[in-house]
């Protein structure tokens, strides 16, 4: 069915101003004839569960799981195996990210309804973002959105440089100790979303920085390479008077020295 049909059918199913709605009358006359014994009072609500279940399935695929769930909770009451029920329940699942629980809902599915399309799309991205979600998020720590480009990257990467820098990490009340930890993080983040195989790899669910996974791991170093071929280098060193000491060194990437910067 195409979107305006699926539009046309909950019109004509669910209440809307005076209109009660299909379901509701078939709901009320079923109900009146097993009152009158004109059906048996233990005959199944075929045609009720039915338009439920229609209903459920019109407002899941115009992405209204809002007001589908209602239907689709009381199809799988009567149905626990309804494909739109269990598609619609996932789809939620999916979005409050209880990736388990849309995984177990989605392989019942897959147990009942075979390979359909829409269930292994949605296995695939549930299975995908249970495996990253135990993993380090990189996105979270550069503090950009998944659908991120790269400029965002580049520039997120830039402002935590500068934030967790020596100086400015002090006059934040962060240790040294606290700034490389946060600094290494960073660069580790930043090599892999940097890098579009990288990236795209993270996005399938695998860690490049996983030492059990195949492939050659980065480690951000507390300053690695910075955006445009830029270096950072952060070392810290017991100071002969007891305090800490630590470089901070800026090289640009056209071949110049750079800067460097020694505290105390």
């Amino acid at each position: 069915m195409e979107k305006h049909q699926y539009n046309s059918a909950v019109k004509l199913l669910v209440p809307s101003g005076d209109d009660t709605g299909l379901i509701k009358e078939v709901e009320d006359d079923v109900k009146l004839y097993k009152e009158q014994g004109i059906i048996h009072p233990k005959s199944p609500d075929g045609l009720h569960d039915t338009l439920v279940e229609m209903a459920c399935e019109a407002y899941s695929e115009m992405n209204n799981h809002k007001k589908a769930q209602p239907y689709c909770t009381r199809t799988l009451a009567t149905n626990p195996n309804s494909l739109p029920a269990l598609i619609s329940r996932a789809t939620q699942q999916l979005e409050s990210d209880d990736f388990e629980e849309a995984t177990r809902t989605l392989n019942h599915a897959k147990e009942h309804h075979g390979g359909a399309q829409k269930i292994q799309e949605l296995l695939q991205k549930a299975q995908t973002l249970l495996k990253r979600s135990k993993q380090k998020d990189y996105y979270k720590v550069l503090g950009v959105s998944r659908d991120a480009d790269d400029r965002s990257i580049k520039r997120a990467y830039r402002q935590l440089t500068k934030q967790y820098h020596p100086d400015k990490a002090a006059a934040q009340g962060v240790t040294p100790e606290e700034a490389q930890k946060k600094m290494g993080q960073v660069n580790e983040a930043y090599e892999v979303l940097s890098d579009p195989e990288l990236k795209a790899r993270f996005d399938r669910g695998d860690d490049p920085n996983d030492q059990s996974q195949q492939g050659q791991p980065f480690q951000g170093s507390p300053f690695g390479h910075g955006a445009g071929g830029q270096q950072y280098f952060y070392q810290q060193r017991s100071g002969g008077g007891g305090g800490p000491q630590f470089k901070f060194q800026h090289s640009g990437g056209g071949g110049g020295g750079g800067r460097q910067f020694q505290f105390p």
